[in-house]
């Protein structure tokens, strides 16, 4: 069984820049998640309205937000279409490696 929790970082360095990723129970609007580049951070929910978001849920969400850094870092952008193909690669990636 995968704990999805324990490979979501406390931070990371991107294109020489540290972010911090912080978990909060609710985020504005009710969003899983968000990427900000200054203050360079990624920040995802536990909750959205009353609704706990499961751990896979919010590793998905990390990597979602981790591809809108790394479109930002490449070119200044970020699309959501890119960052939730690079969140579903990713989870396919850690579900069926051996």
């Amino acid at each position: 069984m995968i704990d999805y929790l324990s490979l979501i970082p406390k931070s990371f360095r991107i294109g020489a820049q540290d972010y911090e990723v912080i978990i909060e129970d609710h985020l504005d609007d009710d969003i899983y998640g968000d990427y900000s580049y200054t203050p360079p951070q990624i920040r995802i929910a536990r909750y959205t309205g009353d609704e706990r978001i499961s751990d896979k849920q919010m590793l998905a969400t990390f990597y979602h937000e981790l591809g809108h850094c790394m479109d930002y870092m490449f070119d200044c952008t970020t699309d959501e279409a890119h960052a939730q193909c690079f969140s579903n690669f990713m989870m396919e990636f850690l579900e069926s490696k051996k």
